[in-house]
C-alpha cells in the first residue's frame, strides 16, 4: 500500500513538472515566437515562420497538455473505482469475472 502511494505521488510529480514545462513553452510561443527560437539561437525572418512556431509549439503543446491531464485523470478515476470494488466492509461485489471463480 505504501509503495502504491509513493508511486502515485511520483507519477503526479512527474506529470506536474511536464505540464508546467509544456505550458510555459506553449504560452511563450503564442505570445512571442521569437523568444522560443532564441532558446536555440534561430532567427525567424518571415510571417510564415512565426505562424509555424505558434502552431507547432503553441497549439501542439496545448494538445499534449490536454492529453497528459486527461490520461492522469482517467488513471486516478480507475484506481478509485477499483478500490471501491474490492472493499469487503462495504459489501461490494467483485467487478471481475475471475473473482467470481475464486469462490
Amino acid at each position: 500500500m505504501r509503495t502504491n502511494r509513493l508511486l502515485s505521488i511520483c507519477s503526479w510529480l512527474l506529470i506536474g513538472i511536464s505540464v508546467l514545462g509544456i505550458l510555459s513553452v506553449s504560452f511563450m510561443a503564442f505570445g512571442d515566437p521569437q523568444a522560443v527560437m532564441d532558446l536555440v539561437h534561430v532567427k525567424l525572418d518571415n510571417t510564415d515562420a512565426y505562424s509555424s512556431i505558434r502552431g507547432v509549439y503553441g497549439g501542439v503543446g496545448i494538445a499534449i497538455l490536454g492529453v497528459l491531464l486527461y490520461q492522469e485523470a482517467i488513471s486516478v478515476w480507475s484506481l478509485e473505482a477499483s478500490r471501491r470494488d474490492f472493499v469487503p466492509s462495504l459489501g461490494a461485489k467483485p467487478a471481475h469475472s475471475w473473482m467470481l471463480c475464486k469462490g
